[in-house]
Parts: structure tokens; sequence; C-alpha cells
């Protein structure tokens, strides 16, 4: 349930911000997982809330930061497809 509504959270934010930037829309990631209580850690555990992601978006590895650019990209297409139809 956390995933689903983290990934929803990620999908209005680009709503809201149509030309945010990956970096933007990690840093709303982040600042919403923070205040759920989520730390830094080396493994992804739901149940302790550590995630290895909780870092600036340049501390990312390269994998991630086009993970986020893929999210986003993916969202944009929707968007644009929605508007237009």
């Amino acid at each position: 349930m956390w995933q689903r509504t983290s990934c929803i959270d990620g999908v209005r934010f680009k709503i809201e911000h149509p030309e945010s930037t990956p970096e933007q829309s990690h840093e709303n990631w982040l600042k919403h997982k923070e205040a759920d209580g989520w730390v830094y850690g080396d493994v992804k555990d739901a149940k302790a809330k550590t995630h290895p992601c909780i870092k600036p978006y340049g501390e990312l590895s390269a994998e991630q930061r086009v993970r986020d650019a893929i999210f986003q990209g993916i969202v944009a297409a929707f968007l644009s497809e929605w508007i237009i139809t």
C-alpha cells in the first residue's frame, strides 16, 4: 500500500508541476518519505522504514536517476495523451 501511495503522489506532483525535473520529483518524494518517518538504510525495508534512496538527488546512483527520469517521462506521456484526446 505504501508503494502505491508513493507512486500516486509522484504522479500528482508531476500533474501539478508539469515542468518539474527528476531532481525536483525526487526532492518531493524525499520530503514525503521523511515526513512519514523513513530514514536512509542500505536496503528498502517497509517495516523498518529504511530506503537506500533517502539521500540528495546528486548522491543517487546513475541508475536511480534514470529511473526517476523514466517515471517522469511516462507520466508526461500519459498527460500529453490525456490532454490531446
